[in-house]
């Protein structure tokens, strides 16, 4: 079973210096949706399309995948 995870959000909010509340403020997304999408729930592609356009990131650098309790990044192939 593959499991998506936000655990790379906290680190790379950590090196923008950028608080949670700082984040939702940005984006628009409210706090509470913001810790729902760290527990696991309600990620959208909306919701990180807007985090990435704020951070100036790509999508790994937020999220991370773990599957059989192995984990890695999602990888973009570009053409």
């Amino acid at each position: 079973m593959l499991k998506i995870t936000i655990s790379p959000l906290e680190r790379t909010l950590a090196e923008k210096g950028i608080t949670i509340r700082q984040l939702s403020q940005l984006t628009g997304l409210s706090e509470k949706v913001i810790a729902s999408m760290k527990k696991g729930r309600s990620l959208s592609f909306s919701n990180l399309d807007v985090i990435c356009r704020v951070l100036n990131c790509q999508p790994c650098d937020i999220v991370e995948f773990k599957k059989n309790g192995v984990s890695g990044h999602w990888e973009w192939i570009s053409d």
